[in-house]
């Protein structure tokens, strides 16, 4: 009786502990309800991905990618990821980043379960495979298949995912994708020019411009002094200079005859206080060149429309073949044919000046069209300090009010090819268009 007794007795205890067991969880169940638990910040959409792998670059130790336009392997270098084969070449942060992005973030839209054929997915001859080994996981093998209005598919392990595109794309670029296209260093406030020559198969000597006491010169093939806008109006364009397109990595010298680079078509070496660079271009082909930068191992494509110094001569330089004076400083303008002369005097007063030719008053507009005509003429070509071998068919001479200044002089020489050589104050270095004598005349006789 007393061990039936003692039995019942610890029955009741052990139910007692039960319900007071089941007392407490039901009041912390409460106490639950009434705290509110944040929700994970996180859309519908990301919460149904799928993460394959999550890790930084750190971590990434290579990625081994093979698609149509080659196959590369890209490194970790400790404080930079590159191509391992071509170390001097620059490449472009931001593309090297989405690279590497796309290695160590890899999360897939969903899983593809029900697989019947490869073929199905683009995945019996897929678009890349790509490798990537890890430092502290393991390694990833993709194959990448058909591109679909959601995203790609990709096989990743074996295992068949949907990603999106910006996930994979990475994958699908050439190594020549991933080189900078920045040819030339930026300008700033501080950066001057200092030398700069312009060679090339397509000018006959090389040109020569430097800047002394902030005033810049031609000192071969000849010597004349240009403003600072003559220069910074296309030498501006030169700085952050683009190209197009990255045709060769490392070229040889096969290469460099293949595009037309053996025999440069056009030359620039720019020297500024900090920096300095050579530019290369073949001859156009259309509307664009190939270009090679000294110190860049690559070939590049670029638009000719960018190059403002590609065909540039001595006379784009000059401008003009003298400072021409205001019509208020000009005393006569006389212009010789070989049968006739034409001499136009001015007289000024307060209110302006009056222009008579052959002692008859002639209209100002008129007289003003013909001067802007004599001393705006534009040269085409260099040609060297050269002696005419022709008569000349016109001469133009401005007489100044101030007996001191010299007047200038021009001869115009029938040439060759529509050209006519310039005779100006004693040098004979430019050619220009016969369009010019014509226009002069025509103004004479109206």
């Amino acid at each position: 009786m007393k061990k039936k007794h003692k039995q019942k007795h610890e029955s009741s205890g052990i139910g007692l502990l039960m319900l007071t067991s089941f007392a407490v969880m039901l009041a912390c169940v409460g106490l639950l309800a009434l705290i509110k638990i944040p929700k994970p910040n996180t859309s519908p959409i990301s919460s149904n991905k799928i993460i394959i792998r999550n890790c930084d670059m750190i971590s990434i130790n290579s990625i081994v990618i093979q698609n149509k336009n080659g196959k590369y392997t890209a490194v970790n270098l400790g404080n930079r990821f590159i191509p391992t084969e071509h170390e001097m070449i620059p490449y472009d942060k931001k593309k090297i980043a989405e690279l590497v992005e796309a290695a160590g973030k890899i999360t897939a839209i969903k899983q593809i379960t029900e697989v019947v054929n490869l073929s199905r997915y683009g995945l019996t001859l897929p678009l890349a495979t790509v490798k990537i080994e890890y430092l502290t996981e393991d390694d990833i093998n993709l194959k990448i298949g058909a591109k679909t209005t959601e995203g790609y598919y990709v096989m990743i392990n074996n295992q068949i995912y949907m990603l999106e595109n910006k996930a994979v794309e990475p994958f699908l670029w050439s190594e020549n994708q991933l080189v900078s296209t920045i040819l030339t260093p930026s300008k700033n406030s501080n950066t001057e020019i200092t030398d700069i020559t312009l060679s090339g198969t397509i000018r006959s000597q090389p040109i020569i411009i430097q800047k002394f006491n902030h005033q810049y010169k031609i000192t071969l093939p000849t010597e004349y002094s240009i403003s600072s806008e003559n220069i910074t109006v296309w030498t501006d364009k030169i700085f952050s200079l683009n190209a197009d397109e990255v045709i060769k990595l490392d070229p040889g010298q096969q290469d460099f005859v293949k595009y037309g680079l053996n025999k440069p078509y056009s030359i620039i070496d720019m020297t500024t206080y900090d920096s300095s660079f050579s530019l290369i271009t073949s001859e156009p082909v259309g509307k664009f060149c190939y270009i090679y930068c000294e110190d860049i191992p690559v070939i590049y494509k670029i638009s000719t429309d960018k190059l403002t110094w590609l065909t540039i001569q001595v006379p784009m330089l000059t401008g003009e073949l003298f400072t021409p004076a205001h019509i208020n400083e000009v005393a006569k303008l006389i212009i010789s044919t070989p049968t006739a002369s034409y001499n136009y005097k001015l007289t000024h007063g307060e209110d302006g000046y009056n222009v008579k030719l052959n002692d008859e008053l002639i209209a100002i507009a008129d007289f003003e069209k013909l001067y802007k005509l004599t001393t705006t003429i534009v040269p085409t070509d260099y040609i060297g300090n050269t002696v005419p071998n022709t008569k000349p068919i016109l001469k133009l001479q401005i007489v100044y009010t101030e007996q001191e200044r010299t007047d200038d002089i021009i001869y115009l020489y029938p040439e060759k090819n529509g050209q006519m050589e310039i005779w100006c104050n004693g040098l004979c270095e430019f050619t220009t268009n016969t369009t010019v004598a014509q226009a002069i005349l025509a103004c004479i006789i109206h």
